[in-house]
């Protein structure tokens, strides 16, 4: 889905690619270090890490909240550090980054069409890094890894953890509305 949105996005002019090469390299070193950071910490204070960022993006999106653009596009180093800074708490909550990248691009002076078409074509590296860290990961703490994960109940929570989060993201973008229209044609 990421590329097709990435596509779709393309088609309309919408991507504005010197900031997808800006940001990619630093999206895909944070998405995998975030991986990394995310099979280090502990299961309780990484939920934790988690509520607060979704906390946070919620009540962005419930607010309204729009940062005013006054600002343009950071140099390399600032694109890469933002970049990194993005798939980082991206790869924590599992996430495709649009929580972070949208109003960062927004805050500098980028359109908000270009900004969320911007964000999908970001969507697809964020996703490959993070798909190969947690991967990477988890053979790494495994049982054919350090072994720091071994019990089979241990990587039961481990999994469902991960499925739990996904689906809070999915929950956070359906709309209510659009759900109870579907009803019919589903059932």
């Amino acid at each position: 889905s990421s590329i097709a949105s990435m596509r779709a996005q393309h088609a309309h002019g919408a991507v504005r690619w010197e900031i997808v090469r800006g940001l990619a390299p630093g999206l895909v070193a944070g998405t995998l270090g975030g991986t990394t950071l995310a099979s280090l910490i502990p299961t309780r204070p990484l939920a934790v890490i988690f509520v607060c960022i979704v906390y946070y993006a919620s009540a962005q999106m419930m607010l309204d909240f729009k940062p005013k653009p006054h600002r343009q596009m950071p140099g390399t180093i600032g694109m890469l550090t933002a970049g990194g800074l993005i798939g980082v708490l991206s790869s924590l909550v599992s996430a495709g980054g649009g929580f972070m990248s949208i109003p960062f691009m927004v805050f500098c002076n980028v359109a908000i069409h270009q900004a969320v078409g911007t964000s999908a074509a970001l969507g697809f590296p964020i996703a490959v890094a993070g798909t190969v860290g947690y991967l990477v990961a988890g053979i790494a703490i495994g049982p054919w890894g350090l072994a720091l994960v071994t019990d089979p109940k241990q990587i039961v929570e481990f999994a469902e953890f991960g499925v739990v989060f996904m689906l809070f993201l999915v929950g956070l973008e359906l709309e209510p509305q659009r759900l109870w229209s579907l009803r019919k044609p589903i059932f």
